[in-house]
């Protein structure tokens, strides 16, 4: 069940478009299962094996809009019966691919035989041989496959995913205006920036034919980059046809290569538990030097076709590299959404100020600290001014990240930061276009904990310019963030001087500020690196006056 059954919340845009498609997906799952149970043919497990991977890579961007325990119940689900039904896809494919290879190589031995040329084996013994060995597991995984899917039905997972997307579409049906979908394109942004980011990494592997590994994992990235760029299509002009295309053929010039793979490794194997059957000590199973030649040939048939289509992979990945074509979906992803989900212009200062204390009200607990630290950030800022000679809005950005950055606290604190950057990512009521939400989302990410901004592919869409200035204004709000380290506001005010060596930044405070001077100096790594000097915090002094004060407020020392 959603969020806005169990309570009363507003129902955002991003999950309204997330239901639809999660409904559209739950039906093309559930129309193939008495098909998979019957055992019609192969193509109902190859079916609903596709939806149920296109469902396991939807889900998780639609987890906002869930609570987290049922999601993480489905999510579990849902990779189990897609599991079941991969195994037992696999299977079909080689069975259908022995088959064939078996009439090809009949077909080519008859051929030949009236010709001068070498006549190639029909391999019969040996395919034979491989395709009694699918056909037992085969049988055995539809075992697998009929428990799996009869189980999914029992717990009635694909009717409570149903069930909670139905009711959450209902409800905004009702809301009048209904709600905007703004946001939708940040969101679009992050997840199929992040898939890129994944499949761009194995890109140093690409050069390595013995990787076999990597290209695996390699195809797995296209997959999901392919099914995210599916899910969200549809709000983009074009619908990322072109690049859709694009990373559809590398899947399957990877997955061509990974079923060679999966040859290479099992006719080894087989080969190997033939040699160990036939010279173990009172084996009685005969020695079939036959089935043996065909296996070495099959072997070295499948390594010669991996070898050719690993050129074919690498010649196709520099035209792609040519035609820039990562380049031109990053573009897109920036600036092709359709009109309906387009950002809003540009608000004034005090309309954006007053959304994001609204949105701050999602951690109450925390805003004495979260204003704290702004003001902390902003003085940085200001007393940095002629280093890093950002904007005012630069600014303006900065307050926004530092009111917003503990909000990922409100479902919990694992992982708050990433919680945090999605709920800014994802809210509607955040007046920015997408290259200010990111950098807003991103300055908040790196607030504490390690901060690689490379790894985040929101990060790789940015101009370099605002790359920039995420880089700048991270650097600040961890120094803030930590020099509030207790969360007691001991740190009163700060001034920092700009020599030639160093960033001498000098804190008054009210009370020994070493704690937080130490949490500050162990977060000073951007800040070494963005401005190339090394940052000095040293506690001014501090009158007797001053601290009087302090001793005479609520709670003072």
């Amino acid at each position: 069940m959603t969020k806005s059954h169990d309570q009363a919340i507003s129902v955002h845009g991003s999950c309204i478009f997330g239901m639809q498609r999660l409904l559209f997906l739950l039906d093309a799952f559930s129309q193939e299962t008495e098909g998979v149970k019957a055992q019609k043919n192969s193509e109902y497990i190859h079916r609903m094996r596709v939806a149920s991977r296109r469902l396991r890579a939807a889900l998780p961007l639609c987890a906002h809009c869930f609570f987290e325990k049922k999601y993480s119940r489905w999510v579990k689900e849902v990779k189990a019966i897609t599991r079941a039904l991969s195994d037992a896809r696999d299977a079909d494919v080689q069975i259908e691919f022995l088959k064939k290879y078996q009439k090809k190589a009949a077909k080519s031995q008859a051929q030949q035989a009236d010709t001068h040329k070498k006549i190639k084996p029909p391999l019969t013994a040996g395919i034979e041989h491989l395709l009694t060995i699918h056909q037992k597991k085969r049988a055995t995984l539809q075992k697998q496959v009929l428990s799996a899917v009869t189980g999914l039905e029992k717990r009635q997972i694909i009717d409570d995913i149903r069930n909670a997307a139905t009711g959450y579409h209902t409800t905004a049906r009702r809301i009048r205006p209904r709600p905007p979908m703004y946001a939708l394109p940040s969101l679009a942004a992050d997840d199929i920036s992040k898939r890129l980011t994944a499949l761009l990494s194995y890109e140093p592997w690409i050069q390595y034919p013995e990787a076999v590994a990597e290209h695996h994992a390699m195809r797995i990235a296209a997959k999901k980059l392919r099914y995210t760029m599916e899910f969200y299509a549809p709000i983009y002009r074009y619908g990322l046809r072109k690049p859709l295309s694009r990373v559809k053929k590398v899947q399957e010039m990877l997955g061509n290569i990974h079923d060679c793979d999966v040859w290479i490794d099992t006719v080894t194997l087989v080969l190997l538990k033939e040699r160990a059957q036939h010279h173990s000590l009172g084996s009685t199973k005969p020695w079939n030097p036959q089935m043996i030649a065909d296996l070495k040939y099959f072997l070295h048939d499948r390594e010669m076709k991996r070898k050719a289509l690993f050129r074919q992979l690498i010649q196709y990945w520099k035209v792609l590299e040519r035609s820039r074509i990562w380049d031109g979906l990053r573009t897109t992803l920036l600036k092709e959404e359709k009109k309906p989900f387009g950002q809003p212009t540009a608000a004034s200062k005090d309309r954006l100020m007053a959304s994001v204390h609204q949105i701050a009200l999602a951690y109450p607990e925390g805003q004495a600290h979260t204003r704290h630290v702004t003001d902390l950030a902003l003085a940085l800022f200001d007393s940095l001014q002629p280093l890093h000679r950002m904007s005012q809005r630069a600014r303006l950005l900065l307050e926004c990240a530092g009111l917003l950055h503990e909000i990922g606290w409100t479902p919990g604190g694992k992982g708050h930061r990433t919680k945090g950057a999605r709920m800014i990512f994802s809210s509607e009521q955040l007046p920015v276009d997408i290259i200010e939400r990111g950098i807003i989302g991103l300055v908040t990410l790196c607030h504490r904990g390690k901060c690689r901004l490379e790894s985040w592919g929101y990060y790789t869409l940015l101009p370099p310019d605002d790359r920039m200035v995420v880089n700048m204004l991270a650097a600040l709000i961890r120094i803030a963030d930590g020099l509030d380290a207790t969360h007691q506001g001991v740190i009163q005010s700060l001034r920092c001087h700009i020599n030639q060596t160093e960033i001498l930044c000098e804190v008054q405070a009210y009370q020994d500020a070493e704690t937080e001077r130490a949490s500050a100096i162990s977060k000073s790594d951007l800040f070494v690196r963005v401005f190339g000097k090394p940052l000095v915090i040293r506690q001014a002094h501090v009158s007797s006056q001053i601290q009087l004060q302090n001793d005479e407020r609520p709670g003072g020392n």
